[in-house]
């Protein structure tokens, strides 16, 4: 019998990230917001949490049950529908592009959840977060009104695994890229 070594926690979520295409649309909605008390996202680190983070100490198994997951999932289409605050109204700590609800986003993320012994704790709200705001002056900020209509789409081709950066740290670094399963039905 063989023994996985473990090695030290590894802080890791499972998202889907921003094409390229729309990387510059993206820019584009982080200008109109001015200069608002915040920062912004980097459009490399943009993306839409299906998995929130959680440590893993064995990241081959970590992947391996990733890709196992995966193996039936078809490529899809993510819509984004508006612009706006989130994740209340009222007192917004993020601006963020949410996008459709779609029965293969849903399931998909149910699945995902499922898979990695995770727990909805919070109602799902598919978004992509564009920039991050301080909790004070956020009352101030909400009747800055941001809130309007976008209309992207994008073929989600492939599902990251993530590796959050250390505390204090930048950026996300993906450890895996899951290919999906082209729609005709081919395996690749």
């Amino acid at each position: 019998m063989r023994v996985r070594k473990l090695h030290a926690p590894r802080r890791v979520f499972i998202g889907i990230k921003l094409s390229e295409e729309l990387s510059d649309a993206f820019v584009h909605l982080q200008a109109a917001l001015g200069n608002l008390p915040g920062w912004f996202i980097p459009p490399e680190d943009i993306h839409l949490t299906l998995v929130p983070p959680f440590e893993t100490r064995d990241l081959p198994f970590t992947k391996a049950t990733l890709h196992t997951a995966l193996q039936e999932v078809h490529r899809f289409k993510l819509r984004f529908l508006r612009l706006d605050w989130g994740p209340d109204k009222e007192r917004p700590r993020l601006a963020w592009v949410e996008c459709g609800a779609t029965k293969e986003l849903v399931s998909l993320k149910k699945k995902l959840l499922h898979v990695f012994g995770q727990k909805e704790k919070v109602p799902f709200v598919p978004h992509m977060t564009i920039a991050r705001f301080r909790k004070t002056g956020a009352e101030e900020m909400a009747r800055y009104p941001i809130a309007r209509p976008v209309r992207f789409s994008m073929e989600v081709e492939s599902i990251e695994l993530f590796e959050s950066p250390h505390k204090g740290g930048s950026g996300y670094r993906s450890l895996a890229s899951i290919r999906l399963q082209p729609k005709d039905g081919v395996p690749i």
